[in-house]
């Protein structure tokens, strides 16, 4: 009799002739229809299961780097691969991070955040009084008579009578009437205005004080009349032949 002999499917192979059947590719190898072997995935491919007929590129996130590959390996923290079909990852530049594996893109930092070096997991926040724009690798801080913006992007000075406090760092601190920012804005302090008045209120007092007292003492050194109501004084007449008694 005679045999009919047909191709293997794509996946398979056949090595010999008057083989029955056909062999199944390995994981990491490929073969076409009708083949007589399998060829070794390349790098940026894999081919994970028995039989598979064609090797298929990594997946972005995702690279392999050498011949054979079974499964492409993920890019790990601080790296990153948008493509498919590569063989390495390529490093988080400075002012972008990323804490995931296998990431396909990386996440600029945001404002109030920073990245200083290369290949960051995540943003550090700038802190008290810190600002930053986005994909920032720096912070600057505000000085004492500025504050921080809402987006933490920016220093915004604070109105004339207001100061920043340093334990909050978004709101400008308002001081009380007749009251300035010191010299350091470290807090409030008398305008000269509040002095003058003080001053001239003690001066006042003391004028007050010594009106009443020289009143008082012009009262106290006045001379008294002490004869009876109604009588004249006792009094000697000059000349008269008799005394102040009615004697002679």
């Amino acid at each position: 009799g005679s045999w009919n002999c047909s191709s293997c499917i794509p996946g398979f192979f056949a090595n010999e002739t008057g083989l029955h059947t056909c062999y199944a590719c390995r994981p990491g190898s490929s073969a076409p229809n009708g083949s007589s072997s399998c060829q070794l995935c390349h790098p940026g491919t894999e081919a994970p299961h028995w039989g598979s007929p064609d090797c298929l590129p990594c997946q972005a996130g995702s690279v392999s780097d050498r011949f054979g590959t079974v499964r492409c390996v993920s890019c790990r923290q601080g790296f990153y691969q948008p493509d498919e079909g590569q063989e390495e990852c390529h490093r988080r530049a400075p002012g972008f991070a990323s804490s995931l594996v296998g990431a396909s893109a990386c996440a600029p930092c945001q404002s109030g955040t920073f990245a200083a070096g290369w290949n960051n997991t995540f943003c550090r926040g700038c802190g008290p009084n810190g600002v930053s724009k986005p994909r920032a690798t720096s912070c600057s801080y505000c000085s004492l008579d500025e504050r921080v913006s809402a987006d933490l992007s920016a220093c915004l000075t604070c109105p004339n009578g207001y100061w920043q406090s340093q334990s909050r760092g978004y709101t400008c601190e308002s001081c009380a009437v007749l009251h300035a920012p010191n010299d350091s804005h470290t807090g409030c302090e008398a305008t000269v205005s509040l002095v003058v008045l003080i001053s001239l209120s003690v001066a006042g007092g003391v004028i007050v004080l010594l009106l009443l007292s020289w009143r008082l003492l012009r009262a106290y050194r006045k001379p008294k009349d002490d004869s009876m109501p109604g009588l004249l004084p006792n009094r000697t007449v000059i000349g008269s032949p008799y005394d102040s008694t009615g004697m002679r």
